[in-house]
């Protein structure tokens, strides 16, 4: 009975890391004249891509909480 509570807590306990981790997580997307500008946070970490404006096309998402398609 003690491993199966330490085997849960141990589960619990990563499980909990895990959300921690990745609760700050977003991503934007910010349009110019000059382009778009991509930025995504995963696990604390930024990564920022810049897109031309005479190189890509934007799709509306069909839904309310669909994701915009660069293409």
């Amino acid at each position: 009975m003690k491993q199966e509570w330490l085997l849960k807590k141990n589960c619990s306990m990563a499980a909990l890391l895990h959300y921690a981790r990745h609760a700050g997580d977003y991503e934007t997307v910010a349009f110019s004249e000059g382009g778009v500008v991509v930025e995504r946070v995963e696990a604390g970490k930024l990564e920022r891509i810049r897109l031309e404006a005479c190189w890509k096309r934007i799709a509306m998402p069909d839904s309310r909480r669909g994701l915009i398609a660069l293409a």
